[in-house]
């Protein structure tokens, strides 16, 4: 079944609200699936998630074929749309996120396998999709996607036609990002001496920490009472962003609502997923894309 919402939104649904979810167990996933302007059985496949974490995949207006009118109330046509060349499937996850249902994962495992599970019977639900699949992460969902790509990839007789993985402003590498801020300052004359002495000082200790995250070994699950991450939020930009160009009170009216098959109010960022996934930032994931590689993944 399609249905059709504005701006010829079209999302994939079985005849029931309840065909946009993906249930894992006592999870309930959501996503919104929008077919290519070309041909559905030519194009690729792409599957997002959202960053964060924590962060709802259908809050990115700029990769839909929609994005909001300037006063925050309607609908215009997004020129472009990664829809015009992919089929596209936005993902709310990890737990709670966005219009998904449920408790927060146990830990990090928990979560890669429920991913698992769900795009193994996505595609088995919509195999007409399953062409040249693509799995999109941004920044905390960069190590999502690297690792559920490495176990379809590692899974035997597994029929998902995976062909790639994107890591969008990806946090795979911890140490590595930390050192890039470092090298940036520096090259730049961003900072005084004196400050950039002390980031690099700083910079030993935290690859100590990040170290004692990983002691397990390359590809094995972190230490989950060594995981700390800090975030500090510094603001650089010449203006604030409009709360008119937010979907927030779009999506949570009640006809939005009705068409999607949902009744949740819709955050663009979920607090509780944030604060239960945010330490697994400090998880070396390096070696999953190394996998990857290998198995001649692009």
């Amino acid at each position: 079944m399609v249905v059709v919402v504005s701006c010829a939104l079209m999302l994939l649904a079985s005849p029931n609200p309840s065909g946009r979810f993906q249930t894992c167990g006592i999870f309930r996933y959501f996503y919104a699936a929008v077919e290519a302007d070309m041909k559905p059985g030519t194009p690729s496949t792409v599957l997002f998630f959202g960053g964060g974490p924590g962060d709802s995949s259908i809050a990115t207006t700029l990769t839909g074929p929609c994005r909001m009118t300037p006063d925050g109330k309607k609908l215009m046509k997004n020129e472009y749309s990664w829809t015009r060349q992919a089929n596209v499937v936005w993902v709310d996850a990890p737990g709670p996120t966005g219009f998904s249902v449920g408790p927060v994962e146990a830990d990090l495992n928990k979560f890669i396998n429920n991913m698992l599970a769900f795009v193994t019977q996505f595609f088995e639900k919509l195999p007409n999709l399953n062409t040249n699949v693509h799995l999109v992460g941004v920044s905390s969902s960069a190590l999502i996607v690297a690792m559920v790509a490495e176990r379809i990839v590692k899974s035997p007789g597994s029929k998902v036609d995976l062909k790639g993985v994107m890591m969008y402003s990806g946090v795979v590498g911890p140490y590595d990002i930390y050192y890039g801020s470092y090298k940036m300052a520096k090259d730049r004359k961003l900072l005084p001496q004196a400050e950039l002495a002390t980031m690099l000082s700083d910079l030993g200790k935290c690859n100590e920490e990040v170290q004692k995250c990983n002691s397990k070994g390359p590809g094995k699950p972190p230490l989950p009472r060594m995981l700390i991450a800090d975030l500090r939020d510094y603001y650089v930009g010449s203006s604030r962003e409009s709360p008119h160009q937010r979907a927030d009170g779009f999506l949570n009216t009640q006809a939005v609502q009705k068409e999607l098959g949902v009744s949740k109010h819709w955050e663009a960022s979920n607090d509780q997923v944030f604060q239960a996934f945010n330490k697994y930032t400090a998880y070396e994931g390096i070696y999953h894309t190394t996998q990857l590689l290998d198995s001649k993944l692009k």
